[in-house]
């Protein structure tokens, strides 16, 4: 039997040192859970969640799991008169006062019943309340004004500890933060070529000044069995085109500050820094790859706005090794054959086997079964507090050491103390990776809102002629993690965000391979 109580969602949102040690998720949880059993609600299972997201600039709005509350309301999947529960207004906005009011009001004007938690000073914002009461918004600026300042003194701190750090970057490294053939000294006074990482890079550059492909030069790095840098797998046709425009490469940094406007933040480049990093390459070598690029400026070329063009891009993994399958096309332009997709890793000659698999099979399969797909698609609420309460503990630990640190620096310089924030920044940036990954799990798996992806799919592939691939693929890549071609039993194994498979027939086995 269907509730006629009003529906409840409650909003949590973690930044702060103060919300340490695991209990603050536990904490926001109880207090919307005894405030809707007190009040007849009836409490949502998804619990909207922007963990490591900044409300100070105002992420969470724009991107975040409150953008996602937000649009809901507006589509009016979320109903008016439902609440919206979270323990106090810091955690719907810390951004600038007019940001932030806009955001409370428009919440509140599309009928949504906004109760923050705080034990001992509860507060309800409603058109009805404030209409009867204005005090109550004057109440809520000031809250919201308190919630900037604080987060603004902090910025600030930051931004002058990184500007002194700048300041001396022509006598000490920024940061221990090189590219991928560099490493910081022992002594921490300069960097060092790791070898043979350095033969490697001149290599490329040698290989492309001869006129060889970026493409040719990832297939033969790969065959010849040349370890790549960093986390990749094999070499890859993107990695050789990044080194490649990268200055960096004749010891050139182009250090970069943040700057916030409009509520949007853009990374601004400074002054160049040469001889920061011992060059590989002269600086002739890198500005004739450049003029070969058609650059001037060794800056990096855009890539060619050609838009999606198949359903699965994004999502498609080969069934042998699991890499991505990409697009590819035999012949010109104007004379191509139909499009195919191949394993990334046996493209680019590192490994695996190369079978080309019909685009136009993968397509008609996936339309022509898109009900069963979206009938199929699994509820799969899955519990994964006990991984977000450690991850979000180990995320705020390191915050709390950073903020320790940027004190202590800001009273006086210390080169132990760089140190340790730089080792800081490396483990928040992986922390703050794992939280926003299972974070996005959590918004997934509520009923309501998977069902609602799950329309989205169904009615973007069964749109009118002709197909709206970008849209269609846009849809199935908010409800599926990855989508296996096993074109070994002619079967798409499509991989839900939620959890479990659903698998449809795109071609028999025998021909499913296309000319290699």
């Amino acid at each position: 039997m269907t509730s006629t109580r009003p529906k409840a969602y409650s909003y949590l949102r973690f930044s702060t040192a103060e919300q340490m040690h695991g209990d603050s998720r536990r904490r926001q949880t109880d207090l919307a859970t005894l405030y809707a059993a007190k009040h007849g609600l009836d409490l949502d299972t998804t619990s909207f969640q922007d963990l490591g997201v900044s409300a100070f600039r105002g992420d969470n709005a724009r991107t975040g799991a409150l953008a996602a509350f937000n649009n809901y309301v507006q589509t009016g999947v979320i109903a008016p008169g439902s609440y919206l529960l979270m323990e106090s207004l810091d955690r719907l906005s810390r951004g600038d006062i007019v940001m932030a009011q806009g955001l409370l009001m428009t919440i509140v004007a599309a009928g949504i019943i906004v109760v923050t938690l705080q034990p001992g000073s509860e507060r309800i914002y409603s058109r009805e309340s404030l209409g009867q009461n204005p005090t109550e918004l004057i109440i809520a600026i000031v809250e919201l004004m308190r919630a900037h300042s604080e987060s603004a003194v902090k910025s600030s701190r930051l931004k002058e500890a990184w500007k002194a750090k700048r300041n001396d970057i022509t006598t000490k490294p920024l940061t221990s933060i090189a590219p991928a053939w560099l490493r910081l000294r022992a002594d921490r006074t300069g960097f060092e070529v790791i070898e043979p990482r350095g033969q490697v890079v001149q290599r490329i550059f040698k290989k492309y000044l001869s006129g060889v492909g970026q493409e040719s030069i990832a297939e033969q790095l790969n065959r010849d069995g040349v370890e790549p840098f960093g986390r990749g797998l094999h070499w890859r046709r993107s990695y050789i085109a990044k080194i490649l425009i990268n200055p960096a490469v004749m010891g050139t940094f182009t250090p970069h500050e943040e700057m916030t406007a409009l509520g949007r933040t853009r990374r601004i480049p400074c002054e160049p820094v040469l001889n920061y990093f011992p060059a590989v390459v002269d600086e002739q070598t890198f500005k004739s790859a450049q003029a070969m690029r058609g650059e001037s400026s060794g800056a990096p070329a855009r890539p060619p706005k050609s838009g999606v063009k198949h359903l699965l891009a994004g999502l498609a993994k080969c069934p042998l090794c699991g890499q991505t399958m990409t697009r590819i096309s035999k012949g010109t332009s104007s004379k191509a054959g139909p499009p195919y997709l191949v394993c990334t890793k046996a493209k680019e000659g590192a490994g695996c086997t190369y079978k080309a698999v019909r685009v136009e099979n993968v397509h008609h399969a996936l339309v022509s079964n898109a009900s069963f797909i979206a009938g199929s698609a699994p509820s799969g609420l899955t519990d994964l507090d006990q991984q977000l309460e450690a991850a979000i503990a180990y995320r705020e630990s390191v915050e709390d050491a950073q903020g320790h640190l940027v004190e202590a620096l800001s009273r006086g310089d210390s080169p132990a103390i760089r140190r340790k924030l730089d080792a800081l920044q490396k483990e928040h940036d992986e922390a703050t990776r794992r939280v926003n990954t299972l974070s996005s799990e959590m918004v997934t798996k509520g009923s309501v809102f998977v069902a609602k992806g799950i329309e989205e799919v169904e009615a973007a592939l069964l749109s009118d002629s002709p197909l709206d691939v970008p849209r269609a693929n846009a849809a199935l890549r908010r409800v599926l993690q990855a989508a296996i071609v096993n074109y070994q039993g002619g079967m798409l194994e499509l991989v839900w965000k939620q959890g479990g498979r659903t698998e449809v027939t795109f071609a028999w086995p025998q021909d499913v391979t296309g000319p290699c």
